[in-house]
């Protein structure tokens, strides 16, 4: 849709649309469907198996978990409170958004809920991602392992935001976690 209408919810129930859709493809084995999100799109993929699916699996790149990111949507929230609920929109990671995806953001985080994920989640960053993503990843494995949920982190050594630099080395590592978590 258009972008100041997006909220991370609205994204979430599309992303188990999808992951519904294809569950029931008669060639798709629905017990090996999972999610894969980067950046924003981990934001949806966990949104996702918190609400709305439960996938076999989430992997969570660049983690998007906590409203601390970008230029702060609770900040914004607060400063442009009163524009925003007249209607106007307020710039946030160089979008403009209406005051539905600030209240999204800041009240509905994933990082509130994490602990309700059913699936094996892996959060997997680069080391040299930003402190906020890195800071995200690991905050929601503590949470999901102290819930005893099945999760695993790992920073990959000199990686950058969303693994880019290093593709042949996020590829195995996914591939090497789901032989790990039995989904070959």
């Amino acid at each position: 849709g258009h972008d100041p209408e997006m909220t991370f919810d609205r994204w979430g129930k599309d992303t188990a649309d999808v992951y519904r859709f294809v569950t029931t493809l008669p060639e798709v084995d629905p017990s090996r469907v999972g999610l894969i999100g980067i950046s924003s799109g981990s934001e949806a993929a966990l949104r996702c198996a918190i609400d709305y699916a439960t996938p076999a699996f989430v992997v969570s790149i660049a983690t998007c978990a906590s409203p601390n990111y970008g230029n702060w949507p609770a900040q914004i929230l607060c400063r442009d409170l009163e524009a925003l609920q007249r209607g106007e929109t307020s710039d946030c990671c160089g979008l403009q958004f209406k005051l539905g995806f600030f209240l999204d953001a800041v009240g509905r985080a994933p990082i509130y809920s994490i602990h309700k994920i059913e699936c094996p989640v892996f959060f997997l960053q680069g080391s040299v991602d930003n402190a906020k993503r890195r800071g995200d990843a690991l905050m929601a494995y503590e949470y999901m392992a102290m819930a005893k949920r099945k999760c695993k982190h790992k920073e990959i050594p000199g990686g950058d935001h969303g693994l880019d630099n290093v593709v042949v080395v996020r590829r195995e590592e996914i591939q090497n976690w789901l032989s790990e978590i039995g989904i070959n």
